[in-house]
């Protein structure tokens, strides 16, 4: 690396932390509230409904929260009762929030949306206006949603407000220690180039997953021949396993099996390509992927590639039914 590429590297880290103390100001809080609940709309609508309850309680900030008349547990709460109230993926043609009210640490706002609507078949029929309403608690320098209502608006006690207490978050202390943060931050920088080279030769060493020349095969062909079990106790910040088994029922080999899986952003995977080698006939053979998660709630695994090679032949299959892994 040259001189000038790391000056112009400390030196956006250097405004980055000056800038911090900008962070989490109070001037735009109807503004906030209005991203967020446009936010959740729109995860919502993409099918994302993950992401939307990272934004509904998915960190179990609150146990209390709620989507219509379900405890928000699950991403699949706030699929059903969104799909139960005419909110299906793809529906949403337009949001308006046409009311927002803040007071200190509890927020509510009003959406009206426009649903399209469609037949049996799948084609719009028409369009409708309906109304979905929010709350929202202060959580550290920002929003999040704790209740989700389809009957009417919600409103602000007193005794919400108070119940509130803001916890300190990282952002504040990141503006406390500025100046010996860009220090550690500089050191870090050099650190960071010597691991990241160390990194992309570990990485070197892990195995291929070559999709080259495969023909795909259906989903249903293949995924009753694998089983994929999260382990029970998943922790933040804790390693943990994902089991996956493969048994062999047919006559002849399963050659250069291996298996790989689109990992929720949520969760740190170190072997993220499994290698099952070779499968004899009425053969069980398990591999584990090490994972480590990063927040609590759940996490999913998608996509679930398989690649081998049956009778001369190589196959590809994606199996997209999603497995979930709870996190505490």
């Amino acid at each position: 690396m040259n001189n000038r590429n790391f000056i112009i590297i400390v030196s956006i880290i250097l405004f980055s932390l000056m800038s911090v103390g900008c962070i989490g100001s109070d001037s735009n809080a109807e503004g906030d509230v209005e991203q967020k609940v446009r936010d959740f709309l729109n995860a919502a609508n993409e099918g994302d409904f993950q992401k939307a309850f990272m934004m509904a309680g998915g960190r179990d900030f609150s146990p209390e929260a709620s989507i219509g008349t379900t405890r928000l547990l699950a991403p699949a709460s706030i699929e059903v009762e969104m799909r139960n109230n005419g909110f299906v993926r793809g529906g949403i043609d337009n949001v308006e929030i046409i009311e927002v009210e803040v007071e200190e640490t509890i927020a509510v706002a009003t959406a009206q949306c426009t649903l399209l609507q469609f037949n049996a078949v799948g084609r719009q029929t028409g369009e409708i206006e309906k109304e979905i309403y929010f709350k929202l608690q202060r959580y550290g320098s920002g929003w999040i949603i704790t209740r989700v209502s389809f009957d009417g608006p919600m409103f602000i006690t007193q005794e919400e407000i108070d119940a509130v207490v803001i916890e300190r978050t990282p952002i504040d202390t990141i503006a406390e220690n500025a100046a010996v943060i860009f220090g550690l931050s500089v050191t870090m920088f050099v650190a960071g180039v010597y691991l990241n080279r160390k990194e992309k030769g570990s990485r070197s060493k892990q195995p291929s997953f070559n999709t080259a020349n495969a023909t795909p095969v259906q989903k249903e062909a293949v995924k009753k021949f694998i089983r994929i079990i999260p382990s029970k106790n998943n922790n933040v910040g804790k390693e943990s396993s994902i089991d996956v088994w493969i048994k062999n029922f047919s006559n002849q080999p399963y050659s250069n099996v291996m298996i790989a899986a689109k990992i929720s952003p949520t969760i740190a995977i170190m072997n993220p390509v499994l290698n099952f080698g070779t499968i004899q006939p009425g053969e069980t053979v398990k591999r584990s992927w090490k994972i480590k998660p990063k927040v609590s709630g759940w996490n999913s695994i998608e996509e679930t590639r398989v690649v081998f090679e049956y009778t001369g032949s190589k196959y590809i299959s994606v199996i997209d039914d999603p497995v979930w892994v709870q996190t505490s």
